[in-house]
C-alpha cells in the first residue's frame, strides 16, 4: 500500500508539472495544433507507462487497479513479473483434537448412576428407571442350646451344641421416577426364597422353607440442600414398608426358632432418615442416617413387635475410570429389644453391621451394572451377602 501510494504521489507530480510547463510554454509563444496534440498524445503515453507501474504494484499489494484514460495509446513499457509465490510454504496450525463425543456424558453417567442407586442423587424430572435386582445372603452360627431329653436320643437333657445355617435368595423389581420439584418416588417389591436349617448336637435336623412375595415398600425423597462450598447436598426421604411377606415366621427375636425363616419381616414400619453428599474430584463422599418404627402385630394370637432401629452408613465412591466407579463403605443398623404382649424380650436387641465393597459400570447409553459384597462384622450380621443391580433408564 505504501509503495502504491509513493506511485501516486509521483505521477500526480508528473502531471502537474506537465501542465504546469505547458501552461509555460502557451503564455510565451502560441504553438500549433498539431504541435499541441503531438505534446497531448506524449503525455497520455508517458501517463499509460506509469500506470501500468502503478497496476503491477498494485496487483503486488492486492489492490484494485485505477482506471486508465480512454482512447490514449498503448506504449510497450517494460514488463513487471507477477510475484511468485514463497517456496517454503509454513505448515497449517497444529490444533489439538476434542475429546471423543460423549465421554464427558460416559463420566458423569458411571458416576450418577452409582449415586442414584446409592440414595444420593436424584433423577431429572420425569426421568425413570426400572430396576432389577438380585441378592444372597448366608450365615451361620454355633451355639450351646438347652433341649427337651424326648427331643435328643438317650433322653439327652444337657447343653448341646446347635448349628444354625439360614440361606436367603431375593429378587426385586423397582421403579424410579424422577420428579419436579427435587423430589423423586421409588417402589420396590421383591420375591424371597428362605431356607433356614438347624442342628442339635449333630444328630437332630429341624428345617424351615419359607418363599414367595416379600414386603412391598414406597420411598419419597426431597433433596433440601444443594453443594455449596462447605454447604453439602442433603435429601430427605420418608418410606413405607408393608406387612406383604408369605410368613409371619420372620421375627427371630421373639420366635423360639433361631432362625425364623420368611419373605418379610413380619411387621408394617414407617422409615425417616436423610443422606449427605460430598464432592472432592475425583471422590464422592456419602453418608446416611435413618430411623424405623416397627408398628406392633398379632402373631400366633400374641401382640408382638420388634423394637425399632437406628441405621448409620458412610461412603466413599470413586469415580475409577470414565465407565467405572468403586466404593467402599460401613453400614451398622442398631435394633432394640422386642416386646410380646407388651412385655420386652431380653436379648432380642441385635446389632448388624457390614463393611461393603461394591463397583459400578456403564453397560451401555441406557444399562447400568451395580454390584457389591456385604461383609458380615457382628454375630447377628449374614457372614455375606451379594448384591447386584441392573438399572435400565428411559
Amino acid at each position: 500500500m505504501k509503495r502504491s501510494l509513493a506511485a501516486s504521489t509521483i505521477l500526480t507530480g508528473v502531471v502537474l508539472s506537465l501542465t504546469s510547463n505547458a501552461i509555460a510554454q502557451t503564455s510565451q509563444t502560441t504553438p500549433s495544433p498539431q504541435v499541441l496534440e503531438s505534446e497531448i498524445r506524449k503525455r497520455d503515453a508517458l501517463i499509460n507507462s506509469l500506470l501500468k507501474r502503478v497496476d503491477a504494484l498494485e496487483k503486488e499489494m492486492h489492490v484494485q487497479p485505477i482506471k486508465r484514460v480512454p482512447n490514449a495509446p498503448q506504449p510497450q513499457a517494460e514488463a513487471i513479473p507477477a510475484p511468485q509465490p514463497s517456496p517454503q510454504t509454513p505448515p497449517p496450525p497444529v490444533t489439538s483434537s476434542p475429546p471423543p463425543e460423549g465421554e464427558e456424558d460416559t463420566v458423569a453417567r458411571a458416576l450418577e448412576n452409582t449415586l442414584v442407586d446409592q440414595g444420593g442423587l436424584l433423577l431429572n424430572p420425569w426421568s425413570q428407571q426400572i430396576v432389577p435386582d438380585f441378592s444372597y445372603a448366608h450365615q451361620s452360627i454355633y451355639q450351646l442350646s438347652f433341649a427337651a431329653p424326648n427331643l435328643l436320643p438317650a433322653g439327652i437333657g444337657n447343653p448341646v451344641t446347635q448349628k444354625l445355617n439360614r440361606n436367603l435368595l431375593e429378587w426385586g423389581l423397582a421403579y424410579r421416577l424422577g420428579l419436579p420439584w427435587d423430589t423423586q418416588l421409588n417402589i420396590r417389591i421383591p420375591v424371597d426364597l428362605d431356607y433356614g436349617s438347624s442342628t442339635f448336637a449333630g444328630t437332630t435336623n429341624v428345617n424351615q422353607n419359607r418363599g414367595g412375595i416379600g414386603d412391598f415398600s414406597l420411598n419419597f425423597q426431597k433433596q433440601v440442600l444443594h453443594e455449596k462450598g462447605a454447604i453439602p447436598d442433603l435429601i430427605l426421604n420418608v418410606a413405607y414398608k408393608a406387612n406383604t411377606g408369605s410368613t409371619y415366621l420372620a421375627t427371630r427375636q421373639v420366635s423360639t426358632f433361631s432362625f425364623a425363616t420368611g419373605t418379610g419381616s413380619g411387621f408394617n414400619s414407617l422409615q425417616g432418615g436423610l443422606t449427605a453428599l460430598k464432592r472432592q474430584d475425583p471422590l464422592v463422599f456419602l453418608g446416611a442416617f435413618s430411623y424405623t418404627h416397627n408398628f406392633a402385630a398379632t402373631i400366633a394370637g400374641a401382640n408382638e413387635s420388634i423394637g425399632d432401629s437406628y441405621f448409620f452408613r458412610v461412603a466413599a465412591i470413586l469415580a475409577a475410570s470414565p465407565d467405572t466407579s468403586i466404593r467402599i463403605g460401613w453400614d451398622t443398623t442398631f435394633e432394640q429389644e422386642g416386646s410380646v404382649n407388651g412385655r420386652s424380650v431380653p436379648g432380642s436387641n441385635q446389632q448388624v453391621s457390614f463393611m461393603e465393597f461394591g463397583v459400578g459400570s456403564v453397560l451401555s447409553a441406557r444399562w447400568f451394572l451395580d454390584a457389591s459384597v456385604n461383609i458380615g462384622l457382628t454375630r447377628d450380621s449374614p457372614d455375606y451377602t451379594f448384591l447386584i443391580s441392573f438399572p435400565y433408564r428411559f
